[in-house]
């Protein structure tokens, strides 16, 4: 019984720990080593630099599906909330986010998937449907 609950509770912080990691500050430093190995330099993290990526390719796959659900739950189609143009490239986006990330320093406290849409929402606006 004390084993299943310290197992529980390890679980349970675990957890909390992730989700109260997964904020602007994380992200950035995990995308300024992205970035640093993109220009030639050596970051301090190359998995941080690689989960940064996947978080960016992560969320806009996330949003594209959403979209999709909804069209095919609702029978509505749900306007884009970011319309980058076919040629953007991964280093792009990447640049996107850090710069992004670094010109607003009190939105930080956000949580990661957030800013990633935000900041390629505001490099991205779409037109008015």
């Amino acid at each position: 019984m004390k084993s299943k609950m310290m197992c529980t509770l390890t679980l349970l912080a675990s957890g909390w720990t992730g989700f109260v990691l997964a904020n602007g500050n994380v992200l950035l430093q995990q995308c300024q080593d992205a970035l640093n190995v993109v220009d030639g330099g050596a970051g301090k993290s190359a998995f941080g630099g690689g989960v940064c990526l996947g978080k960016i390719e992560g969320t806009l796959d996330g949003i594209e599906m959403a979209r999709g659900y909804y069209s095919a739950s609702s029978g509505k189609t749900l306007p884009p909330f970011i319309c980058p143009p076919e040629s953007v490239t991964k280093e792009q986006q990447l640049r996107i986010v850090v710069k992004y990330l670094k010109e607003n320093p009190e939105k930080l406290h956000q949580h990661e998937v957030t800013s990633i849409a935000l900041a390629m929402a505001s490099a991205f606006p779409c037109g008015k449907p």
